[in-house]
């Protein structure tokens, strides 16, 4: 028999014909032929939409409530509601609907479509990420090299790239939630490049390059080129101040009494110059400091005429108002230049322990899994209306004793001030949860969290990426435009680490900052903070 027949035959049997007919639509009406394609592709659209359905469910994603009861795990909505983050908890969401079974994908994704929440036109198809020949300049081998290890170490925020990697097929879901789950930005990247040392491919290697490029990282390209033919690395040479080099003046008792009076930020309000800013008064002397983005404005504390630079400094700032009138006929000022000595307190001792108690929490919350009494906290919580019948329900229907620490963790942390104090007071009456309270203790003081970063201040250097910078900035008005301008308008141009240093040894400088930043911190970042005692604290334990 020829192939001919052969095929003929084959393809003429009527359980193929019927195949066929069902793939194309055959014998339906056209509108009927477009739902059943669009069904069968529904369970598969999700991935291709990853980023574009994060982006239009996340103001919406508490109407998703009711639905969302019956169609996760217990376990798994314990593990949604303790996400604040809009944006994080409908990406959690997702990931968990790409771990059902195509049916269960394709009911979730005809839900939002009937709901209104998306609409059919929104669903796109997956879009394939050509292969750049200009790319492939870069291979596999080279981001295996040390040094250009280290410079992607230092650069890559991993998560502006994550969740473009995952829909278009780069990584899978189990790398991209290894890469969610680790602990450090660097641990990120390095799992990324083990990822990338796996695939081996150059087709694979020239779509990341793509990737980078489309998403503000072209430095890092740019550096590993000029490392890989061993040219100095082609970062943008720009001059970065140092926050820290301070001018002071000695006042007598009375001025610096007087001053103490005096809001740092109510003196800068009143405040023309934009090369100082007045960051306090400690005892014996007003301090203020160059924020000046030249090297030269920062070397003129070495220079003859820095007494110059004090002098001028003086002149205008006694004859501010605020100031004046604090001072006295003929009274004398001593001026003397020296590096801003960050073991000393930013604030006086009796204002140390000002952190709010949430606040405590979500800073040391991975130091408290271990003292936690789940029994004696629920009834605490039930006692003080803090948490409601049905999710007590919840609490006790799942297994996982880890799980319902970090819930409850995160009601303490999540609640009302005032509310949290009386149940801390109420929880010290119990024997078992010393420990519990001393951690949260401990952390309420803010030159304790000082100190850490002081002592950790590299760790915590390479933690800090720009979202992080944004947030904490993020409506504070009392900010030098210089810090802005380059930690976060030029973000594209100027290396992340630079960014990063920058922007630590500012906000160790500014108490209010400090306090934005830690709640920040706390909530971005996973790194756990080893507490460091204070000149303060350390005193009182000595005593």
């Amino acid at each position: 028999m020829k192939i001919a027949d052969i095929l003929a035959a084959f393809l003429y049997k009527p359980e193929i014909v019927e195949v066929w007919k069902m793939a194309e639509g055959g014998g339906k009406h056209p509108e009927e032929r477009e739902r059943v394609m669009r069904d069968s592709n529904l369970a598969y659209s999700l991935r291709a939409n990853f980023t574009s359905l994060m982006r239009q469910l996340e103001n919406r994603v508490h109407e998703m409530e009711t639905y969302l009861n019956q169609f996760l795990t217990i376990d798994e909505l314990l593990r949604v509601d303790m996400m604040d983050d809009p944006r994080g908890k409908i990406n959690m969401i997702l990931r968990y609907v790409l771990r059902r079974n195509e049916s269960e994908r394709e009911a979730f994704m005809r839900h939002l479509i009937e709901n209104n929440y998306i609409t059919e036109n929104d669903l796109q198809e997956f879009i394939h990420i050509p292969d750049f020949p200009e790319y492939r300049v870069l291979t596999a081998e080279d981001f295996n090299r040390p040094d250009n290890q280290r410079l992607v170490e230092r650069e890559l925020e991993v998560t502006t790239i994550l969740d473009y990697l995952f829909e278009r097929h780069l990584i899978d879901l189990d790398e991209y939630e290894e890469i969610r789950k680790a602990n450090s930005r660097i641990e990120q990247v390095r799992i990324l490049l083990a990822i990338l040392q796996n695939r081996r491919d150059g087709s694979w290697t020239s779509k990341f390059c793509y990737i980078l490029t489309k998403f503000g990282h072209q430095k890092i390209l740019a550096g590993m080129q000029s490392i890989t033919n061993q040219r100095q690395t082609g970062m943008q040479d720009i001059d970065i101040p140092v926050f820290g080099r301070t001018l002071k003046l000695d006042t007598d008792n009375q001025t610096q009494i007087a001053l103490r009076e005096q809001s740092a930020g109510d003196l800068n309000n009143q405040w023309q110059y934009d090369d100082h800013r007045i960051i306090g008064t400690r005892p014996g002397c007003v301090e203020f400091m160059l924020i000046s983005g030249s090297n030269k404005a920062c070397e003129i504390l070495d220079n003859d005429d820095k007494e110059e630079k004090c002098r001028t400094f003086l002149q205008n700032l006694t004859s501010m108002p605020a100031v004046k009138k604090t001072l006295k006929p003929g009274q004398i000022f001593k001026i003397k230049v020296q590096m801003f000595d960050c073991s000393l307190p930013l604030v006086a001792e009796e204002n140390a322990k000002n952190m709010d108690c949430n606040l405590a929490i979500k800073i040391c919350k991975a130091n408290l899994i271990g003292d936690l009494k789940v029994e004696v906290i629920m009834n605490l919580l039930v006692e003080h209306d803090m948490i409601n019948q049905f999710t007590v329900a919840k609490l006790s229907a799942t297994s996982d004793e880890n799980l319902k620490k970090e819930y409850l963790i995160y009601l303490l942390g999540s609640s009302e001030e005032n509310i949290l104090r009386k149940i801390l007071s109420k929880a010290r009456e119990s024997e078992t949860l010393q420990a519990f309270i001393n951690h949260i203790e401990q952390w309420r003081c803010i030159e304790c969290y000082r100190k850490t970063l002081l002592t950790f201040s590299q760790s915590v250097e390479d933690e800090i990426d720009t979202k992080i910078m944004i947030n904490t900035l993020k409506g504070e008005n009392d900010v030098p435009d210089l810090l802005t301008n380059v930690c976060i308008d030029k973000a594209n141009s100027i290396s992340r680490g630079d960014r990063a240093k920058l922007f630590l040894q500012y906000i160790l400088t500014n108490e209010n900052i400090l306090m934005r930043f830690a709640a920040v911190f706390a909530t971005m970042c996973k790194m756990v903070l080893t507490h460091t005692s204070c000149l303060y604290c350390s005193k009182d334990k000595s005593t």
